[in-house]
């Protein structure tokens, strides 16, 4: 009985009572105490930063106090933009070629 038990506990799903971080504000805002954003898309569970430049376009479906907090519901950073290549500027003595 008590394996039955067991997989009727894991077939439940988890009530967001009992997930980490709490549900937003307005579709726009987290409230102080749990200011990283959570977002829940076609790519999974993201969450944003406060410093993340798109913090303020994030709309979010949960709000979380810490990045640990996040991870353990599942969610990952939204990833970085790559950085932008240095831009060299070459003298007309290095843009020459040796003769």
């Amino acid at each position: 009985m008590g394996a039955w038990l067991l997989a009727v506990a894991l077939a439940t799903p988890v009530s967001a009572g009992d997930r980490p971080g709490r549900p937003s504000l307005d579709p726009w805002s987290c409230p102080p105490s749990h200011p990283i954003k959570g977002y829940a898309g076609q790519l999974g569970r993201i969450y944003f930063v406060p410093a993340d430049p798109f913090y303020d376009e994030a709309s979010p479906e949960r709000c979380y106090a810490s990045e640990d907090e996040a991870r353990r519901d599942g969610s990952r950073p939204r990833a970085a933009p790559p950085p932008r290549p240095a831009v060299v500027q070459l003298t007309p003595s290095q843009g020459r070629r040796p003769t």
